[in-house]
This record gives C-alpha cells, structure tokens and sequence, in this order.
C-alpha cells in the first residue's frame, strides 16, 4: 500500500533531506547543470550528437537546399510559435499522464511565465525514485524520438519545423534531467518525494537504515 504524505512527515523511519519551494526551480537547474553525475552525462551525450545533426542540417537547409531564406525565416518563427502552442502543453500533458498511470488523483499543470516555466504537480502523491524516473523521461522520449523520425522522414518546412522543435525541446528537458541527477547522487538511499499544491514545495525523504 502506498504511504500518505502525512505518514512519511510523521513516521521516525524517514527522514527530510531536502526541499524546495516551485519559485527557485530554475535556480535549483541552474545550480545542478554540470556533468557531474550519470544522468546529466546522459543528457548531454544524448543532446551533442543531436544538436550537431541539427546544425548540420541547418548548413544544408541555408546552403544546398532551394528553400528561399526569408521563406526558411518564416518557417522558423512559425516553428516558434507552434512550439509554444503544441509542444510546451505536450510535454507537460504526458508528464501529467504519467502521474495518473502510477496513481495520482490530484494532478494539475502550472505555469511561470515570468520565467517561462512549466510544470506538472500531483498534490501530496508520494514518488520512489523509480517511478520519478518514469515520470521524467516520458516526454524527453515520446516527444524527441517522435521528432527525430520527423527529421528523417519528413521534407521542406516540415523538416525545419521538427528540427526547431527538437532543439528547443531538448534544451526545455533539462529541468528534467537535473532532477534525475540529484536522485542518482542520493542513489544509496531509498528517496521518496511529493509536492505539495497548495504550499508550492516539493520535498524528498530518505528512508533511514535500521
């Protein structure tokens, strides 16, 4: 049966290792960037080989295809905005499809457009780390493999289109991944974690050995 946020608050056998309020998110990617653990290397072994195709595709669109270039721009800015129409709710509705496949009853998406941040929170829902993992690396490979084959497979602006899209959302993934990385440095220890809706925090608990 799983355990109440009450009860992981409550019970002597956890213990709060850490917590942040959803305002210093970015700040926490920020700090947590680095290749220094398993996950991150991932992403960025993951994301260079990735971007240098995109580059590479870019060299071919500007210089050997016949696609005018202010026509090209028009197609990049329209890529701008259907990202933020389509992909950016994408990412976070998988997100929330995924808290509700592992269980979770109060889900809701939250935006800082201040900051231009998106995110998904299942109010007082407790996590393993295996099932965080689920939950984060959803949209990084349903939307970005999607977005590869569209680059193999589709053509003109279609093709400019899934490359913009790819780019941008590689790079909107890290938040992501940053999270994964703190999970794998803490990997010795069962970590379970929750956000709290109302109180706009998250907090992880380790389970404390006997």
């Amino acid at each position: 049966m799983r355990i109440t946020s009450t009860e992981l608050e409550n019970n002597p056998k956890f213990r709060k290792i850490f917590e942040i309020s959803h305002e210093e998110l970015i700040l926490f990617v920020s700090d947590h960037v680095k290749p220094d653990n398993l996950p991150m290397r991932l992403f960025y072994l993951f994301n260079l080989p990735v971007l240098a195709f995109i580059f590479y595709k870019i060299y071919f669109i500007l210089f050997v295809s016949p696609l005018n270039w202010w026509y090209l721009l028009s197609v990049i800015l329209l890529s701008l905005v259907l990202f933020a129409i389509l992909v950016i709710p994408l990412h976070e509705l998988l997100h929330a499809l995924a808290f509700k496949f592992l269980g979770a009853k109060n889900v809701s998406i939250h935006a800082q457009w201040d900051r231009m941040l998106f995110y998904a929170i299942a109010d007082k829902f407790v996590m393993s780390s295996r099932e965080f993992v689920f939950l984060a690396l959803t949209p990084f490979v349903l939307i970005n493999f999607t977005l590869i084959f569209g680059i193999f497979f589709l053509h003109s602006e279609w093709k400019v289109i899934s490359v913009v899209f790819l780019f941008f959302h590689l790079t909107g993934c890290i938040g992501d991944f940053a999270l994964l990385g703190y999970l794998y440095k803490n990997r010795f220890s069962k970590i379970l974690n929750y956000d709290d809706k109302d109180l706009q925090m998250s907090y992880f608990y380790e389970e404390l050995k006997p």
